[in-house]
């Protein structure tokens, strides 16, 4: 091991942040694509092309690695979707400027998402207790945007609070649905995914950017 000039440690003249970096990216990439429970340190050492105990000196066990991810993972998120919620216009032009901007944060690699949204952590762990605390602050995030667009619809001040939930829950199934479907086809870009999004929600509400809901008036019983 060496030490950088300004005194963090490293491995064969690495400074220790960047090899952090470098094993964390690994990890990200082995837990995204294969799941926590498929996945071993030394499958990601092998794909940080280092040797496992290095991987076990710098991080510790597997687990603490996972939680790491998590971590890195949700403020990542959470930075770069709360400037949209708190400056975007509700509703639709906030929906849509939320997944662009997801889309593109994650653009390099779709799989990463599902480090925070794997359904098979073991329960009572500390990955899933971190795993499920960064879903919670992307599900209060989302509550945020989900009144404004409630607020902004209804023009008044207060909302239906179970409307709130079920809109909230629904939106957060809709974003990780969308990031599964992208995973199994990656030649979409970002543009092209949120474009498309907006078609179907318009297609399934007949709602239009441009102007209220089209009335059409009831058709006669045959």
């Amino acid at each position: 091991m060496t030490t950088d000039r300004t005194g963090h440690v490293g491995t064969r003249g690495m400074p220790r942040p960047e090899r952090e970096a470098q094993i964390l990216d690994a990890a990200l990439a082995e837990f995204g694509e294969r799941g926590y429970h498929q996945v071993s340190v030394a499958a990601i050492a092998r794909r940080a092309a280092i040797s496992k105990p290095l991987v076990h000196a710098y991080f510790g066990t597997k687990d603490a690695l996972y939680v790491r991810c998590v971590e890195a993972l949700t403020e990542t998120l959470l930075g770069v979707i709360t400037p949209v919620v708190e400056g975007a216009e509700p509703g639709m032009p906030m929906a849509l400027e939320t997944l662009q901007t997801i889309f593109t944060t994650m653009r390099e690699r779709p799989t990463d998402w599902m480090v925070l949204y794997d359904e098979n952590l073991p329960r009572d762990s500390s990955v899933h207790q971190v795993a499920a605390a960064g879903r919670d602050r992307m599900t209060d995030l989302g509550a945020v945007g989900v009144r404004a667009a409630l607020r902004h619809h209804a023009g008044a001040a207060e909302v239906d609070e179970v409307d709130a939930s079920m809109m909230n829950h629904v939106w957060q199934s809709v974003v990780t649905s969308l990031m599964t479907w992208w995973i199994e086809h990656p030649d979409q870009t970002p543009a092209e995914l949120t474009a498309r999004f907006e078609r179907i929600l318009v297609a399934m509400t007949d709602v239009h950017p441009s102007g209220p809901p089209r009335r059409h008036p009831p058709q006669p019983l045959r």
